[in-house]
């Protein structure tokens, strides 16, 4: 059985054993009854599950390994520096009103991989299988930038 995600502006499919592969800290499950879907995460260290929180869902949608499969570590420091790329981005948006492309963010952003590996902040681990496409990973930190130039906190 698949699970489907949807987290802002992405819908994604997996197979349980692609999520098995992905969500290393606990379990998730998703409840789903009638018009209601919730997705779930285990905290090892408590006996219940707790729904996600803004950070977790901000923390997926930053971590390029969902589209790049390129399995850097640790991810909470490529979320954060992806983060910290698109504040720099929505910056430049905010003072020159340049308009990013999708090819301009995947360039930057496989430059930004490449330097955080190169440099040894980060380390490379078996790779993993892309579960949203590119574009719409993309179109999710586009949506991002364009947020941050607005003003808007995240």
């Amino acid at each position: 059985m698949d699970s489907v995600f949807i987290v802002g502006p992405l819908c994604v499919t997996f197979s349980n054993e692609t999520l098995k592969q992905y969500i290393t800290f606990g379990k998730i499950s998703n409840n789903y009854t009638s018009k209601t879907f919730n997705i779930m995460k285990s905290n090892p260290k408590q006996s219940h599950r707790q729904p996600f929180t803004a950070a977790d869902v901000r923390l997926m949608l930053s971590s390029p390994v969902y589209t790049y499969g390129i399995n850097l570590q640790p991810t909470e420091r490529v979320a954060e520096e992806v983060m910290k790329l698109n504040a720099q981005l929505a910056q430049i948006v905010r003072e020159t009103g340049v308009t990013f492309t999708l090819a301009d963010l995947d360039h930057r952003f496989q430059a930004l991989l490449r330097h955080l590996e190169e440099d040894g902040t980060c380390q490379r681990s078996e790779p993993l299988p892309p579960i949203v496409t590119k574009d719409q990973w993309l179109k999710a930190q586009l949506v991002t930038i364009q947020k941050l130039a607005n003003g808007v906190q995240l």
